[in-house]
């Protein structure tokens, strides 16, 4: 009889770690790649490296709000947990350039903030 009631343990264990591990999966994110760009006469085409970029607004909690610099390929990647709607405003050398970000859960967002310049 003790050995019927160790196997039923043993299986009652294993039956639970398997909806465990089922039911953590890993959770969708809302994921930004932001691309800073001159726009000089019309043309868009020259990225901005070391650009500052704010994203989200000052009253923000700082889980939603992101504040960085784009590399070397004028590139900004950044993720969040939920979805929103946030102001972008990326700024160089006194020259500023702002977009409207739209993160949709599950899904990379791609996003170009024009900076003008003369």
């Amino acid at each position: 009889m003790g050995k019927r009631i160790g196997f039923w343990v043993v299986t009652a264990c294993l039956l639970m770690m398997g909806i465990c591990m089922v039911s953590c999966r890993e959770e969708a994110v809302c994921k930004a790649i932001i691309t800073a760009r001159y726009l000089r006469n019309g043309n868009s085409n020259e990225v901005v490296p070391g650009c500052n970029i704010n994203i989200g607004e000052p009253e923000f909690a700082d889980s939603v709000r992101f504040v960085g610099t784009t590399g070397p390929d004028g590139r900004l990647e950044h993720t969040w947990r939920n979805e929103a709607k946030l102001k972008v405003v990326a700024e160089i050398d006194g020259h500023k350039g702002a977009a409207m970000l739209h993160l949709v859960k599950g899904e990379t967002v791609e996003l170009d903030v024009q900076i003008p310049v003369d």
